[in-house]
């Protein structure tokens, strides 16, 4: 993705992170508000310690020696993706398709938008980063009636208890290898500290305001964020639920096609033909495919082990450049 400007990679890191928080089940509901907070803020104090690293040691995350494990990465963010997409569209559609229609629909979708370029893509992620934000007001706004502080509980932070939400959040994103390949100098790594603080912020209004409708009842609800669509109204307006859920699935489109493009990004350093984006492409989408067969948790695994191992990899590299020298 090398024609993306730097705001444009910015947008999209926000795009996808924060789209991901949002129709990912396993967030919202399974614990307070307080303590999936707590959870998260630890997760991106670790982010941001992660990025002031690597700036500082000067690596690159993105080398020729790690493109394989960058198309790993992306590849399996794009097949996790691809099903998050397929759950939520069950689970907000009465007359489902079947799901490995669905995954190969939205990964056919993908495929089409890479056609139109990075730069292309990358403006759809853009549109997307701005379409959460109006949305996530909006709906914050709607539900301001229905908001009741006593709702609000707090609890006694201890080991036990901050430590079962963080193991839900502990895996790092395939969108965070960007925004530390995107962090190298300190105007960008400025950028990079505001998309986490964005997502935190983004992500902390949702999640407050879900409690503060539902109260405890969302920790027994798959999907609570999707129940506050439907109770929120803006005078005559009622019932705007099936914008949310067009705004959300916009994003996960937007974000297959960003992982799709990264990864074919990555796996076009090994092609030198004429065609070489083409075949890059093809790849891509068969080692997509394939990895739409695991879970999600264990693509999350995956994602998180061959991050650090770029990370290795880049440090391993600048250590013999600084003995060469």
């Amino acid at each position: 993705m090398k024609k993306v400007k730097d705001t444009q990679l910015a947008f999209l890191v926000f795009a996808c992170a924060a789209v991901r928080l949002v129709t990912a089940q396993q967030v919202f509901g399974a614990y307070s508000a307080q303590l999936t907070l707590v959870a998260l803020l630890i997760k991106y104090a670790a982010l941001f310690a992660l990025l002031f690293v690597t700036k500082k040691a000067k690596i690159n995350v993105m080398s020729t020696q790690s493109a394989w494990l960058a198309a790993i990465i992306f590849a399996s963010s794009c097949a996790a993706t691809a099903l998050d997409t397929e759950s939520f569209y069950r689970y907000a559609c009465d007359e489902p398709l079947d799901a490995r229609m669905v995954i190969l629909l939205v990964l056919a979708a993908a495929a089409c938008a890479l056609f139109c370029g990075d730069g292309t893509v990358a403006r759809t992620a853009q549109i997307a980063a701005f379409l959460l934000v109006i949305a996530a007001a909006v709906l914050a706004f709607s539900n301001i009636k229905n908001a009741d502080m006593s709702k609000l509980s707090m609890q006694q932070l201890t080991l036990q208890n901050t430590a079962q939400p963080l193991s839900l959040l502990s895996y790092i994103p395939a969108e965070a290898l960007l925004l530390v390949a995107f962090c190298s100098d300190n105007q960008r790594f400025k950028k990079g500290a505001f998309v986490l603080l964005g997502t935190f912020l983004f992500f902390a209004v949702l999640l407050v305001s879900t409690e503060l409708v539902f109260g405890s009842g969302t920790q027994s609800e798959l999907r609570p964020l999707q129940m506050l669509t439907r109770v929120g109204s803006i005078s005559v307006f009622k019932r705007l639920d099936a914008v949310y859920v067009f705004v959300w699935i916009f994003a996960l489109l937007a974000k297959t096609s960003c992982m799709l493009s990264a990864a074919r990004s990555a796996f076009q350093a090994y092609f030198i033909e004429k065609h070489s984006s083409l075949y890059a492409l093809l790849l891509t989408l068969l080692f997509t495919a394939l990895l739409s067969y695991m879970s999600v948790a264990r693509q999350r695994d995956i994602t998180t082990a061959c991050i650090f191992l770029c990370i290795i990899i880049a440090l391993v590299k600048k250590r013999g450049q600084n003995n060469a020298c």
